[in-house]
């Protein structure tokens, strides 16, 4: 499959933009917290988006797995 350049976008640029989308991505949780200023021994708690340490996984493109060549 012959590639084709466009027209006002360089290589590098190009390179350099899809190195950046394979970046691993902060993974991110809804939990039920209690805020940092609730009075001590307060029974309200909120929902919010906290990070974790989990790796996100991402669907091959053919729906199986993804061999290299």
């Amino acid at each position: 499959m012959a590639l084709r350049r466009r027209i006002g976008i360089s290589t590098a640029t190009t390179e350099a933009a899809r190195r950046q989308l394979m970046q691993p991505v902060p993974c991110w949780e809804k939990v039920w917290v209690v805020p940092e200023k609730a009075a001590p021994g307060t029974t309200l708690k909120v929902l919010k988006w906290v990070k974790t340490d989990k790796v996100q996984v991402r669907p091959s493109s053919d729906g199986g797995n993804a061999h290299f060549q």
